[in-house]
């Protein structure tokens, strides 16, 4: 039997965000929703999934392009002086291939889930902003920490480039159908586009030695 389950992302980014996502599911077309623990309206995103028993909730993993939740500090090799992560997926991705940052990174992730779980916020799943929890490293990070907290659901996305391409938003300074030309394709290479990673994932995932997360959800077009 299959399930459809429709997720939003980025709660906890703001207020109106996560005002979008209540009424989303208020109306009954989202089943779900992604929290991000560094997020400038976190507690306005756990009062409302709190408010709302029948939306599931998830951890939205920050790693890019937003805030972290320890201090700078705690982690000075992969956030800058105001505990901002890099902006760009792609530029994240490639700092992140450095073995030594491992432990930091997951000093962060556990850092994130318990910050949601002492909210009184158990996830039922782990996702990552631009999908960057599929990167190599991190992944193997995500898998240990969901499943020392049974979480069995992790997304594995399965799109297509020009799926991606077509709903891009131009505010990212992204590439759009409208802009054929040569910046736009260098661009489109620029980002960390993660179907490729997909296979991947899902075996690595399978052959965990914890049965709780070899489950995994992923999106397709």
């Amino acid at each position: 039997m299959k399930h459809l389950v429709v997720v939003a992302d980025d709660m906890g980014k703001s207020v109106s965000v996560n005002r979008a996502i209540a009424e989303a599911h208020d109306k009954g077309c989202l089943t779900a929703a992604s929290i991000m623990a560094g997020g400038d309206a976190f507690d306005d995103a756990v009062k409302t999934i709190l408010e709302r028993s029948r939306l599931s909730a998830g951890l939205h993993i920050t790693l890019c392009d937003g805030k972290a939740v320890l201090p700078h500090s705690r982690i000075p090799d992969i956030t800058d002086q105001r505990g901002n992560f890099i902006k760009d997926p792609f530029a994240a991705g490639m700092h992140y291939t450095k073995q030594r940052l491992l432990p930091q990174i997951e000093e962060e992730v556990a850092a994130q889930f318990e910050r949601v779980e002492k909210a009184g916020i158990h996830p039922n799943h782990a996702d990552g902003h631009h999908h960057l929890h599929m990167h190599p490293l991190i992944f193997k990070v995500i898998c240990r920490q969901a499943s020392g907290r049974g979480i069995g659901w992790i997304r594995i996305p399965n799109e297509t480039l020009s799926l991606v391409a077509a709903f891009r938003s131009p505010s990212r300074h992204a590439p759009t159908r409208s802009r054929p030309d040569r910046a736009a394709a260098r661009s489109e290479r620029r980002r960390l586009h993660p179907s490729p990673l997909a296979p991947w994932c899902r075996r690595r995932s399978r052959t965990s030695p914890s049965p709780r997360d070899r489950f995994v959800f992923r999106n397709r077009e």
